[in-house]
């Protein structure tokens, strides 16, 4: 699937939002972790920061949606455990792992159901192995300073609210783009007017006509005369031909009505 800047599509909308919001939190997180004395977790939000640009440089100049996201995700994944690993655990860091969340829930929007099941997986085994190792992570390292965990849950929290909001635009713009298919299906085999009635009522389409005409019509030689030409042909001169007939029929249509007094013939 490929998409540009100007693609008015949900994706489209998902990948610039997130991917600005995810460039302005990392280099947030890039400053604050730097001044608060964790220059190793400042240089992988930074290093975050680079891949995210470039996912975006991705999509924005060669329109090409797919291999940004995985870019985007599959490098979130290993920033979000290596930051979550340096910062001390889950206490310490806010829970910084969460933030895969994120990662699985713009998958889910934007990429195929085998890729997004892998990332979830990934990160489900990433966030158990990090339980376990919970003691030896904290008692590698001194706590760092508490205002990171805080600064961590409020990124976290900014995140899930424009993912939702998101999720929701995505969800209704799909569902009015399924909508106006399936009015353009019925369009094609039903009268306006028939269409308008089958998605609006629930019971049955019945009219009754007073005065009505049938026309059978055959065509002498067509079969073997449609053997002889192309499909395209075949289909240009039966629309001809029923054009013809419509014609003839609101021409004669609009005659009998205007001698009987009645608004239909």
């Amino acid at each position: 699937m490929g998409a540009t800047i100007g693609d008015p599509s949900s994706v489209a909308k998902i990948i610039v939002a997130v991917t600005i919001f995810a460039l302005v939190s990392a280099g947030a997180m890039f400053t604050v972790f730097f001044a608060l004395g964790e220059p190793i977790a400042g240089w992988l939000a930074f290093s975050t920061f680079v891949v995210y640009a470039s996912g975006f440089g991705i999509f924005a100049f060669a329109g090409s949606v797919k291999p940004a996201i995985r870019l985007v995700v599959w490098f979130g994944l290993v920033s979000v455990l290596c930051i979550h690993v340096t910062l001390g655990g889950y206490s310490w860091s806010g829970a910084f792992v969460l933030w895969g969340i994120a990662n699985c829930v713009i998958a889910a929007l934007s990429l195929d159901r085998r890729s997004t099941y892998i990332l979830i997986a990934a990160h489900g085994i990433g966030g158990t192995v990090l339980v376990l190792l919970e003691p030896t992570l904290q008692s590698l390292r001194d706590r760092p300073h508490p205002a990171i965990a805080g600064f961590v849950v409020i990124d976290i929290l900014l995140a899930t609210l424009l993912l939702t909001a998101l999720a929701t635009l995505a969800m209704r713009d799909r569902i009015h783009d399924e909508q106006a298919r399936s009015r353009s299906l019925l369009l094609n085999v039903l009268p306006e007017s028939i269409a308008d009635r089958l998605q609006t009522s629930h019971g049955w389409i019945v009219d009754s006509y007073d005065d009505s005409t049938i026309l059978f019509a055959d065509l002498v030689g067509f079969t073997a005369h449609a053997h002889g030409i192309s499909p395209e042909q075949l289909l240009a001169e039966l629309n001809t031909v029923f054009s013809r007939f419509d014609e003839l029929v609101s021409v004669h249509g609009e005659r009998r009505s205007r001698h009987s007094g009645t608004d239909t013939w």
